[in-house]
C-alpha cells in the first residue's frame, strides 16, 4: 500500500520541478505574442478614438507592470517615461469622463507606445517567475488602492 503514496509523492516532486524550471524560462512565444497583441490593439484603438475606460485601465496596468518588472531588473524605464505615461493616462481619463470619447493625442500615444514596447520586450525576455511576481504585486497594489478609495469615500473597508 505504500507504493501509491510514494508514486504520488514522486509525481508531486516532478510537477514541482517542472514548475520551478518553467518559472526560470520566459513565457512561451505564443503566449507572449498573444498578450502583446492585445495590448498593441488596445493602444491603437485609443489612438483612433475608439477606445474605452477598460482599455485605459489595461494600459495603466501595463505601465505599472513595466515599472515592477524593471525593478526586478528586466528592462529599463526612466522617470521621464513614467511621468509622460501617467500624464497621458490622466489626460485620457479626464477627457473620457468629460466627453465620453476615449482617445489619446499624439503625445499621449507616443508616451504609452514607449511603455507598450518595453512591456512587449519584457514579456518575451523576463522569466515566468519575474512576470508572476510582478502580476502578484499589481494585484496587491490594486487591492490596496481599492481599500484606500473605499475608506476615503466613507464606506467600510472590505478585505
Amino acid at each position: 500500500m505504500t507504493r501509491p503514496v510514494s508514486s504520488f509523492a514522486r509525481a508531486a516532486q516532478v510537477a514541482q520541478a517542472r514548475h520551478a524550471k518553467a518559472m526560470l524560462l520566459p513565457l512561451p512565444r505564443a503566449d507572449a505574442n498573444a498578450t502583446a497583441l492585445r495590448i498593441h490593439l488596445t493602444l491603437d484603438l485609443l489612438r483612433r478614438g475608439q477606445g474605452n475606460l477598460h482599455g485605459v485601465h489595461l494600459l495603466a496596468d501595463v505601465m505599472v507592470l513595466v515599472v515592477l518588472i524593471a525593478d526586478l531588473r528586466f528592462g529599463k524605464v526612466t522617470q521621464a517615461q513614467i511621468c509622460a505615461a501617467e500624464t497621458a493616462i490622466g489626460t485620457c481619463v479626464e477627457c473620457g469622463h468629460r466627453t465620453g470619447e476615449w482617445h489619446l493625442d499624439q503625445v499621449g500615444f507616443a508616451s504609452l507606445a514607449t511603455m507598450v514596447t518595453i512591456y512587449d520586450r519584457q514579456l518575451h525576455r523576463a522569466p515566468g517567475g519575474v512576470l508572476s511576481l510582478a502580476y502578484e504585486r499589481l494585484r496587491h497594489f490594486r487591492a490596496q488602492s481599492r481599500i484606500e478609495h473605499e475608506s476615503r469615500a466613507g464606506r467600510p473597508e472590505s478585505r
